[in-house]
């Protein structure tokens, strides 16, 4: 990797793709947020509801079903709390919609091919029409990809454009960016400029599967399957790329609404986007991600005011936006580019995804620290090694192996903690290293 190498941001591409242009539309008086997706999209959008029931809620009265969905705003869509499931495989044609996970014995009423083709992206927007709600909308917030699918499209229909071609006009070309796209490899870029996503595809060390998935090493290609599979690799939800120079200065917008000689968004629609959402979920801005009193520290640390924002992706992306600091942290890896363990098909199921730099928290936990004080710091990195040494410990499995990455990544830390603190005869910390150190033995 070099300073220039673009990654697969996932659902970082949430807020610098549709937050923004939102936000933008907003500032130039495009588009009410307030406004009901039907008179965006066209009664469509209420109408030819599948009717089936998820397992976990049972059968809903078709005509209360258009109700709800008559009732969905664009606000709502973006504070997850349309009534959308958290994920919909549009593009696996054995995916059980009732349970929401693949079937080879199931079929899928709403497939739409998966060839990332422009009719299938059409057809997408027809089966999002078409997906039933799994709840009353505003009644809960569930985070969902489906969300920022439906978002584009809204988006596209308000501009006339792709998104891909709103960011570019409104945002990159005026702020000259020149390392941030959707589909790199058709934008000039190869594959050496891009860090590699995922080792065995989409198939999680051969442990996933449904027609199509792709089993190569992914580089240059977006990683999400819905992203690429069923949107073209333009969509809301994933498919952007960026450096972490040029995702940093477009997330610098977000400090006073402009760069350079360019304004992008008014106060007042920065300030309704990064507000908590209510009391019960302060955690939660428009889309935004707020620390909100500590609720986020895995990502943004427990030095963070409750106001900074951001978002993480799940490829071990991490954006972070502090105010107080006017402060932007850009943080990239490529974590589950790295060997699959066998029974998990999650994000931890990565080797990487034990060590500490995909624990996206420790980075602006670091840099607070060392940006709140002109003393010596020693003492409270020394405890937050202590700290992060013992989490380590407790996130160890009791079937885990010596060999486990959960296993060797709490040994790395806790052998550091105590060769730095002999050398520093800091014995407190040598006890609490040894103590921590029994507790693997057992």
């Amino acid at each position: 990797m070099h300073t220039n190498t673009l990654y697969d941001l996932a659902s970082v591409s949430k807020m610098f793709g549709v937050n923004y242009a939102i936000q933008k539309l907003v500032t130039d008086e495009k588009l009410d947020i307030d406004t009901r997706v039907v008179d965006i999209l066209g009664d469509e959008f209420a109408k030819g509801i599948l009717n089936i029931s998820y397992k976990h809620l049972g059968k809903i009265n078709p005509a209360t079903m258009r109700e709800w969905k008559s009732s969905i705003t664009v606000r709502d869509v973006l504070c997850h709390k349309a009534g959308f499931p958290p994920v919909v495989h549009y593009h696996d044609k054995n995916y059980d919609l009732s349970a929401l996970k693949h079937d080879d014995k199931a079929s899928n009423p709403l497939y739409t091919g998966n060839d990332g083709s422009e009719l299938t992206r059409t057809k997408t927007l027809d089966a999002i029409c078409r997906t039933p709600l799994m709840y009353r909308p505003r009644t809960r917030i569930v985070y969902s990809d489906v969300d920022y699918m439906l978002l584009c499209f809204v988006i596209e229909k308000v501009t006339g454009q792709r998104l891909d071609e709103y960011m570019r006009e409104n945002f990159w070309r005026p702020m000259n960016l020149t390392h941030i796209t959707y589909n790199p490899l058709k934008n000039r870029f190869t594959r050496d400029d891009i860090a590699a996503t995922e080792l065995n595809g989409n198939t999680r060390g051969g442990q996933i599967t449904f027609s199509g998935i792709r089993k190569y090493t992914l580089q240059g290609e977006v990683h999400d399957e819905k992203a690429f599979h069923s949107m073209g690799g333009i969509s809301g939800h994933a498919g952007l790329f960026s450096n972490a120079e040029d995702i940093a200065k477009l997330a610098s917008v977000m400090l006073n609404g402009g760069y350079g000689t360019h304004k992008f968004f008014s106060r007042n629609v920065i300030d309704t986007f990064t507000s908590p959402q209510n009391d019960t979920s302060a955690n939660w801005g428009i889309g935004w991600y707020r620390e909100a009193e500590d609720q986020r520290v895995w990502y943004f640390g427990t030095q963070s005011p409750s106001y900074a924002i951001g978002h993480q992706g799940w490829t071990g992306t991490l954006v972070m936006i502090d105010p107080s600091r006017n402060l932007v942290i850009a943080y990239l890896t490529n974590k589950i580019n790295s060997p699959s363990m066998k029974g998990y098909t999650s994000s931890k199921g990565f080797n990487a995804s034990w060590f500490t730099s995909s624990t996206l928290g420790f980075v602006p936990q670091i840099l607070s620290i060392g940006m709140d004080s002109n003393k010596d710091v020693n003492a409270q990195l020394m405890s937050l090694l202590a700290d992060m040494a013992g989490e380590s410990v407790k996130l160890i499995n009791k079937k885990a192996g010596r060999t486990h990455p959960s296993v060797l990544n709490a040994k790395s830390k806790i052998d550091l903690l105590l060769r730095r603190a002999k050398a520093s005869g800091m014995k407190e910390y040598v006890t609490e290293a040894e103590r921590l150190n029994r507790m693997i033995a057992k």
